[in-house]
């Protein structure tokens, strides 16, 4: 009884959960973008063949806005990368930096 009375209530409740979408206004302007943070590391215990522990970081951006209407169209592109190791021997070293635009 437990089980059919969840069937019939799941089934009100589905008809409950549709709705219309609203319209989009869409306008001249898009973006676009992604972002992203990277971490990694690496250890090495009782290694006799050499090797060095490190840490390294990085975060990213990549974005795009565009202007499109009528015969006008303009693109921007931006892209960054920014990232820094650490090891015992250099400590803390930069090793990658850009600014695209």
């Amino acid at each position: 009884m437990k089980i059919k009375l969840l069937f019939i209530a799941s089934l009100f409740s589905i008809a409950l959960l549709a709705q219309e979408n609203a319209e989009e206004v869409k306008g001249p302007w898009t973006y676009q973008g992604i972002t992203g943070l990277n971490f990694s590391q690496t250890s090495f215990t009782n290694w006799s063949e050499g090797g060095e522990n490190s840490v390294a970081g990085n975060v990213y951006l990549n974005a795009s806005l565009n202007y499109v209407k009528d015969k006008v169209s303009w693109t921007n592109d931006l892209s960054t990368n920014f990232g820094m190791y650490y090891t015992t021997e250099n400590n803390w070293r930069k090793n990658i930096d850009n600014i695209n635009f």
